[in-house]
């Protein structure tokens, strides 16, 4: 799923739920704050400028529907084209509505950057499938 710019810089930011694709015929759905917070400078104009640190607490999903048996999911946001901007949460082991209420700031974020969602599942040492 994508965040599109419009929907997070902005006052306040985005405090709600996205609808994910590619999930089958699931409604799946994952729980998001994202912020943009002003750079470290005093007196520093306000957001989406250089220097903004950009923060995201991923709180959950729910609707999954599983690949494997057990179903270990976690969750990566990055800046599309960016490497280094990315966020990824811890594994939630045997769930289908993981809750991970994780606080992250992402560096690199300038205006106009949106921001992709992609959940994963990992069991093990098997190679991560997006969910």
């Amino acid at each position: 799923a994508t965040l599109v710019i419009g929907d997070f810089d902005r006052a306040g930011g985005f405090d709600g739920e996205m609808q994910l694709r590619d999930c089958g015929k699931s409604n799946a759905t994952l729980s998001l704050l994202v912020e943009v917070l002003p750079p470290p400078r005093p007196k520093a104009t306000p957001v989406s400028k250089p220097g903004c640190v950009l923060h995201v607490q991923v709180i959950g999903a729910k609707g999954l529907q599983p690949l494997e048996s057990q179903a270990y999911p976690f969750c990566v946001c990055q800046i599309p084209d960016k490497v280094r901007s990315t966020l990824q949460t811890k594994r939630i082991a045997k769930t289908l509505c993981p809750i991970w209420n994780e606080d992250h700031e992402l560096d690199g974020y300038e205006e106009g950057d949106d921001l992709t969602f992609t959940i994963f599942d990992r069991d093990g040492n098997v190679p991560e499938d997006v969910m």
